[in-house]
């Protein structure tokens, strides 16, 4: 299960959306296949890009923090809250 966290995420968020793999390929420019084969992949075998244009396709954006290894939530938080400011 923990090599498919990233799919299992997509799979969700496309179906909270309301949308069918058919309709977010179709979103996408590409085949329902390949929505199918994203979502029952492992995130290992799935390209960043592809991801990016899944959730465009579902409404979404990919935001993604580079924290140091180790840090401790409440850390990032305030490491996130020095950064606005």
């Amino acid at each position: 299960l923990a090599a498919r966290q990233l799919v299992k995420t997509l799979a969700v968020i496309r179906a909270r959306a309301g949308l069918t793999q058919q309709e977010v390929a179709a979103r996408m420019g590409c085949g329902q296949a390949k929505v199918s084969k994203i979502e029952n992949g492992l995130d290992a075998d799935v390209r960043f890009g592809d991801v990016v244009a899944f959730l465009n396709a579902t409404g979404h954006e990919a935001r993604i923090q580079l924290v140091p290894a180790g840090l401790k939530r409440a850390d990032e938080v305030k490491q996130h809250a020095f950064r606005i400011k």
